[in-house]
């Protein structure tokens, strides 16, 4: 019975690790960017809008420069928890209960300040002298690609909850089974 459930249950952390997403090629940001490649570098102005910089490619050609920062703040947080032991005493003297009690504890208090995180992406093309593009590079994903990594941040993170829990619980079953609990 034992090895029944664990291995049921490492068939289901298998499901929540193969339940990634990839994203094909013509909705990633390279493949997008790479539509433009061999075009006239005004439809890059037209579907783009004015570049934030121009520069040399060192070939008698040109880089265009778009960029973007953005910026959100993580909000505060804090954990409070409190440990400690009470001790009583209790006496009955001519049926009347008398009694005493003390705490000794400590309270302890986790804070994380609001934090602004900046995010800065780009997108450049590399233009020949005729005004062709000929390469492309970015650190932006596509919105296809950052769905995907959003849901395949939580299929990992829910896969190692669910491994932790088959190791725990597999730990737990093969004690009571070798101490005779039963299982």
């Amino acid at each position: 019975m034992i090895y029944t459930y664990i291995k049921g249950s490492l068939l289901l952390c298998l499901v929540l690790f193969s339940s990634c997403i990839t994203v094909p090629y013509n909705q990633t940001a390279e493949g997008i960017l790479s539509t433009f490649h061999g075009e006239e570098y005004h439809q890059l102005i037209l579907e783009m809008g004015p570049p934030n910089g121009i520069y040399s490619d060192g070939k008698n050609g040109r880089i265009l420069h778009w960029e973007e920062t953005t910026q959100y703040t993580r909000p505060g947080l804090s954990y409070s928890m409190d440990s400690g032991s009470v001790d009583a005493k209790v006496e009955s003297w001519d049926n009347v209960l008398w009694g005493e009690a003390s705490y000794q504890g400590t309270s302890y208090t986790a804070y994380m300040p609001p934090r602004t995180v900046y995010n800065t992406n780009f997108i450049q093309f590399y233009i020949d002298p005729d005004g062709i593009v000929y390469h492309h590079r970015t650190n932006t994903p596509s919105p296809e690609e950052q769905k995907a990594n959003r849901h395949n941040a939580q299929a990992v993170y829910w896969g190692k909850v669910a491994a932790y829990t088959v190791g725990i619980s597999a730990v737990v079953l093969l004690a009571l089974n070798a101490g005779g609990g039963g299982y």
